[in-house]
This record gives structure tokens, C-alpha cells and sequence, in this order.
């Protein structure tokens, strides 16, 4: 539980952030947490395995991206995680 409890405390900014619905199952929230902590693993795991690149086109209105931002990407995590259990 120790563990559970870490990633819990490493997560509380995006686990407790005022634009998601709050998390109040202690259970769902240190699942979600192992989940952003896998997520957050898989990714480093991923950069260093290969380089993600999305190039600009003035034409279609993309940006450039050198490597996804796990911030971002956890926060769309929980939001669709907390949305989904809230159903």
C-alpha cells in the first residue's frame, strides 16, 4: 500500500485539479494513479525507444511536436478515467 500511497501523493496535482471531478474513492484514486504512473513509464519507455515528431503545415494548421507531454497527456487521462467512472 506504501506504493499505492506514493504515486497517490507524486499524482495529487493532477488527481485533485479544480477542472476534474473530484475522486473521492480512495480505491478509484489509487488506481488511477497506478494508471498515470504506467502511463507516465510507458511513455519514457517509448522516448527513449524511438523519437515522436508531428512536423508544421502552415497549410493544415498543425503544430510540431518533438515528444508528448505526459502532464497533458495524464490530464486527459483522468478526465476521461474520471468521467467514465462517474457514469
Amino acid at each position: 500500500m506504501l506504493n499505492a500511497e506514493n504515486e497517490i501523493k507524486k499524482w495529487a496535482p493532477v488527481l485533485e485539479h479544480s477542472d476534474a471531478p473530484a475522486i473521492t474513492d480512495s480505491y478509484k484514486k489509487a488506481v488511477t494513479a497506478k494508471l498515470l504512473e504506467n502511463t507516465e513509464s510507458a511513455l519514457r519507455k517509448e522516448a527513449q525507444a524511438s523519437t515522436f515528431s508531428l512536423t508544421e503545415d502552415a497549410n493544415t494548421n498543425t503544430a510540431s511536436i518533438e515528444t508528448p507531454n505526459p502532464v497533458l497527456i495524464s490530464l486527459v487521462l483522468v478526465q476521461c478515467l474520471t468521467s467514465s467512472l462517474m457514469m
